[in-house]
């Protein structure tokens, strides 16, 4: 009487860590190490199997990261943000080994949030300087005058932005203070 066991090939396993904290807009680069760990391939060591990570979108705005997320087979997740985007990203992640069969672990689900960052304003200054004489009520050139003791000067300012064109930003209201 003969036994023969055939290896059967097992489905990886990982955990994901439950939360990322949200990240603000226009820090660029990230890199979280171990965010998914107990990573296995389901088979002892000796079947020579080797497992990698996919990361599939599932709703984000298009524009939100400048290199999309990726987890290496060590569990590190991995993104670079566009800039000036903000919003939240979903994706399923999974697990495959290099095995036949059953090479495929349960789906785990990612959620990353990019908080919106107030930008300052911009604007740049009329470059030449100017003399205005006391008790002047004329106009010394197209740009500065004055009449009855107030005075203006066109394009004193120009170039002038809330910030990032985006539907924030956009819609913020801007005040000058002269002091």
């Amino acid at each position: 009487f003969t036994l023969i066991v055939t290896f059967v090939n097992q489905p990886p396993s990982f955990e994901l860590a439950e939360y990322l904290d949200p990240v603000l807009e226009n820090t660029g680069a990230h890199a979280f190490p171990a965010f998914a760990f107990d990573i296995s391939t389901g088979d002892p060591p000796a079947a020579g199997q080797t497992v990698a990570f996919t990361l599939d979108l599932t709703s984000s705005p298009t524009t939100l990261f400048a290199v999309p997320p990726a987890m290496d087979v060590n569990g590190t997740l991995t993104f670079t943000l566009a800039a000036d985007e903000y919003g939240a990203a979903s994706y399923t992640v999974t697990l495959t080994d290099s095995g036949s069969g059953a090479n495929v672990a349960e789906v785990k689900y990612l959620d990353i949030e990019v908080l919106f960052v107030n930008l300052p304003p911009s604007f740049t200054l009329h470059s030449s300087a100017f003399t205005l004489l006391e008790d002047e009520d004329a106009c010394d050139d197209a740009a500065l005058c004055c009449d009855a003791g107030e005075c203006g000067y066109a394009d004193f300012a120009a170039g002038i932005s809330t910030g990032p064109s985006n539907a924030t930003e956009d819609n913020q209201t801007l005040t000058f203070s002269v002091e």
